[in-house]
């Protein structure tokens, strides 16, 4: 056997290893909107607390923007930071800070609005106007059933 087969050989079955995962990751399928729901929102969301009021959700935005992109610039000189307000739901710093600091407000509102959020919105310093209003659908449904 030639040095060239020896030397590639444990690539290719870690090449295989890793398309067999894939493979059954998607197998699986992705998670519904109802399971993805349940897993993103903390269990402490007091959904009633939440007005249902777009400009008073829109102040409530505003004050969680204003505290984002406060922890966002204290964690961007840190090791291991992302440094991009977008990805922010990855830099383990912003999301520690952030929800450590809203906990810590004394602000029962602000806290329900906060961690109603889906993460993908409530880390992204730069979210569409939208997410206001599917917050706003989403505690219309949460407080029917």
């Amino acid at each position: 056997m030639s040095y060239f087969s020896l030397s590639f050989r444990p690539l290719f079955f870690g090449v295989m290893v890793a398309l067999t995962a894939v493979l059954v990751g998607c197998a699986q399928g992705p998670a519904s909107d109802q399971t993805r729901m349940q897993i993103e929102t903390p269990k402490d969301v007091d959904w009633a607390l939440i007005p249902g009021d777009a400009g008073l959700l829109s102040d409530l935005n505003g004050r969680q923007e204003l505290a984002l992109r406060r922890v966002t610039r204290r964690c961007e000189g840190m090791v291991g930071s992302v440094g991009n307000a977008r990805f922010n739901h990855h830099d383990p710093c912003v999301v520690s800070q952030l929800d450590a600091y809203i906990r810590t407000q004394d602000d029962p509102v602000l806290a329900s609005f906060h961690f109603a959020l889906p993460p993908r919105d409530r880390y992204d310093a730069f979210r569409a106007p939208e997410a206001v209003g599917r917050l706003l659908k989403r505690r219309q449904k949460m407080l029917q059933n």
